[in-house]
């Protein structure tokens, strides 16, 4: 129990304070103009360009320090790259929302092919939750209807086939799932993109 509080719990919730206080810093330092000298394009690959660099970092650093600063790692470079998509599309307009969304969910691809490959549960956690924030903060009131349970089923059947590939240590992963599904899909009729003629 303590080494799944300490290595885990502690990891995860890390993660989540780091993906959130990276949020709001890019949010303050765009609406104080810190970056204005720099076009929007190279203000948004600047981020991407260093979420790069992190998860590089962390897997250099996979076999030569503590598993908990390469979870670190993971953690900004996964922020960095879901920070970039939403800061394109809903800072600059740079890209539309399906660009935004796709490229999104391949970093949560990418993120949890990093979690596999290192055996982080906090990695997979991480990618699973902004995953399943993509659609919520890419809502469009004429999305196809048919958009978002492909992408929920898509997600459930992936953090099963992690669970399936190595029952340690992603195991809860399609607990996380069925549970990130549940919330979610249950008001997809009533959000943007929803059919009410699909509910019976």
């Amino acid at each position: 129990l303590e080494r799944r509080i300490g290595g885990q719990l502690f990891a995860i919730a890390g993660a989540l304070i780091i993906i959130i206080g990276l949020g709001l810093g890019v949010n303050y330092a765009i609406n104080n103009h810190w970056f204005d000298k720099f076009p929007p394009a190279l203000r948004c690959l600047g981020i991407a360009g260093l979420g790069v660099a992190f998860l590089g970092a962390g897997e250099y650093l996979r076999t030569r320090v503590h598993a908990l600063a390469v979870a670190g790692c993971n953690a900004v470079g996964i922020a960095s790259l879901y920070i970039a998509g939403y800061t394109a599309f809903h800072f600059f307009n740079l890209i539309p929302s399906p660009v935004a969304f796709a490229f999104m969910a391949c970093s949560a691809a990418v993120g949890l092919a990093i979690a596999l490959r290192h055996g982080f549960l906090s990695t997979a956690l991480l990618s699973l939750v902004g995953a399943y924030l993509v659609p919520v903060l890419l809502a469009e009131p004429d999305a196809s209807p048919y958009v978002l349970p492909v992408y929920l089923l898509i997600l459930s059947a992936v953090s099963l086939a992690l669970a399936v590939r190595r029952p340690r240590p992603f195991a809860p992963l399609p607990d996380a799932a069925w549970f990130g599904s549940g919330l979610r899909g249950p008001v997809w009729p009533f959000g943007p993109g929803g059919d009410l003629s699909l509910v019976p």
